[in-house]
């Protein structure tokens, strides 16, 4: 999924890789992306405000780990709810990107 946002007075284009759910297994419950800023924004921002929000979960999801690489931030959620589901995965999770007390949507993005 391909977009732009507003960050601190620039516009950014962003993509998000499509993520990938992790149901069972060591790392049950993660769910792990990919965003990749042109320019480039710091790994903290990118916890700081990315969200995710998973269809039968009411609470928006935050970054709970993350690395940078080059113009490429990889980040982790987590969901104890993700974990053991035994329903379908969703198709579909919707990002947010979180600033000054509110939430823009950058869009959906598919998983696997």
């Amino acid at each position: 999924m391909k977009t732009t946002l507003q960050h601190d007075g620039t516009s950014v284009a962003v993509e998000l890789a499509d993520c990938l759910l992790h149901r069972t297994g060591d790392f049950a419950g993660n769910i792990d992306l990919v965003l990749t800023a042109n320019p480039s924004m710091a790994e903290d921002t990118v916890a700081e405000s990315l969200r995710l929000a998973v269809p039968g979960i009411e609470e928006r999801l935050k970054v709970v780990g993350s690395s940078l690489s080059g113009a490429r931030v990889e980040v982790t959620f987590y969901a104890k709810a993700l974990e053991g589901w035994t329903g379908p995965a969703p198709s579909a999770l919707s990002a947010y990107w979180a600033v000054a007390g509110r939430e823009v949507l950058l869009g959906r993005i598919d998983c696997t």
